[in-house]
């Protein structure tokens, strides 16, 4: 009896947690703009906040956008024309880039609406932000006339990251709260995902069949995600535990890029074809097309969702798509808690036992 107790335990928790994963609904946002066409989701923390970036009359400008005020502008630092933001870490502090035109660049931090540039690596034309952690350091990368160099800046120093082997180039695109750093090592037969941390560059390799990988986001257990080459052409991956997972394709789709995770693994990215995009959510081993749990189809028939960058611990996704026509940032929140709570499921379990003992 006991072990038909375990069993029944077993299959209970199996059930709760599939309804719960065929039952997830969203309500989407519309973020809005700065005033220009366009406007672009990217980055969110555990609080709910969006980075990114719009159009303007004068330019591009990075915003920040949270429930209670809106949206906030991220103005260029002094002799810049424009700007863009790209991260968000716990305390809302965001990082980006500010420019003038094309051809320079400079990372760039935003406490509130002041930013501040920084050069992290010297002669470098153009830098970017790629991550930001909650103590403020900051990962990216820099154009030089020696290549592609991937660094992290601590506010005060910066540090050049190295590469795999032969390799001469790097860019670095996500760090967490432990230090760990990812991105992708790139020499002449292409590019390799790869993790920084005290010991240096290590390589999470690439998918059967494939020739590249690059590593875009990590949690907070150090589960990287990315794409890679593969026998399926390019498709997200999820990297844990030294094993790299292709996660596949959405159907009728030639190809996937994974940009985001939380600590639960859930991934949010784009995959496509030659026709087009779609924006997804990949949990529990499966791809979703992120639009169609969107809970009002008449909402949902205005939005066309083709990419999704960021998901944080509750579930919300942020990213781009066009809503009748017009580029747009959103973000998604799930109507009810996606994960169900352990009370909930002890209880099942309780009455469980209740109704074996009855039968006994």
């Amino acid at each position: 009896m006991k072990t038909k107790w375990v069993l029944a335990l077993s299959g209970l928790g199996f059930l709760a947690c599939s309804a719960n994963a065929d039952t997830l609904q969203y309500k989407i946002q519309n973020l809005g703009t700065l005033g220009g066409s366009s406007s672009y989701g990217m980055g969110l923390n555990d609080s709910g906040q969006v980075v990114g970036w719009g159009t303007t009359s004068v330019g591009e400008r990075g915003f920040t956008w949270d429930a209670t005020t809106g949206l906030h502008v991220l103005s260029p630092a002094s002799g810049q024309s424009d700007a863009r933001g790209r991260v968000i870490n716990s305390s809302g502090q965001a990082a980006g880039y500010a420019a003038m035109g094309s051809t320079t660049g400079h990372a760039a931090t935003w406490i509130g609406s002041s930013g501040s540039t920084f050069d992290p690596v010297s002669g470098a034309t153009i830098t970017y932000s790629g991550g930001i952690n909650s103590s403020g350091t900051v990962v990216g990368w820099a154009s030089t006339s020696s290549g592609l160099k991937a660094y992290k800046w601590d506010g005060h120093n910066s540090t050049i990251l190295g590469t795999l082997g032969l390799d001469t180039d790097a860019t670095a695109y996500g760090i967490n709260d432990s230090g760990l750093m990812i991105g992708q090592s790139i020499g002449a037969s292409g590019s390799t995902a790869v993790s920084w941390d005290t010991n240096g560059v290590h390589s999470l390799g690439i998918l059967n069949g494939g020739a590249y990988s690059t590593a875009f986001s990590l949690n907070g257990a150090g589960h990287v995600v990315g794409h890679s080459g593969s026998n399926l052409g390019q498709q997200g991956f999820l990297y844990a535990n030294g094993l790299m997972t292709g996660l596949g394709l959405l159907g009728g789709d030639t190809y996937s890029t994974a940009f985001g995770v939380n600590g639960s693994d859930w991934i949010v990215g784009r995959s496509g074809n030659s026709s087009g995009q779609h924006a997804f959510l990949w949990r529990s081993g499966a791809m979703v097309d992120l639009q169609s749990l969107v809970a009002d189809s008449v909402t949902s028939s205005h939005w066309q969702l083709f990419d999704a960058q960021s998901v944080n611990a509750s579930g919300q996704v942020a990213g781009t798509g066009y809503f009748d026509g017009q580029l747009r940032a959103y973000l998604m929140t799930p109507l009810t808690n996606p994960v169900p709570e352990p009370t909930t499921v002890v209880g099942l379990g309780l009455a469980v036992l209740a109704f074996l003992r009855r039968r006994k």
